[in-house]
């Protein structure tokens, strides 16, 4: 998937993630990181944002 250039920051990302759960309760949000070193701090941040689901690819 291409990079969303409006996300920079975890609290970026929380804001997107509650925004896309206030227009449709169900939905199920995931967020795909790249493996790499300190992908564990990120992955934490992304679910303290309330992602639904984390896959570290690669």
């Amino acid at each position: 998937p291409p990079p969303h250039h409006d996300i920079y920051s975890i609290e970026d990302l929380a804001q997107l993630i509650h925004d896309l759960k206030t227009v449709n309760p169900r939905a199920r949000i995931g967020v795909k990181l790249v493996s790499e070193a300190g992908v564990g701090t990120i992955a934490a941040g992304v679910a303290k944002a309330r992602a639904d689901y984390i896959l570290v690819s690669g």
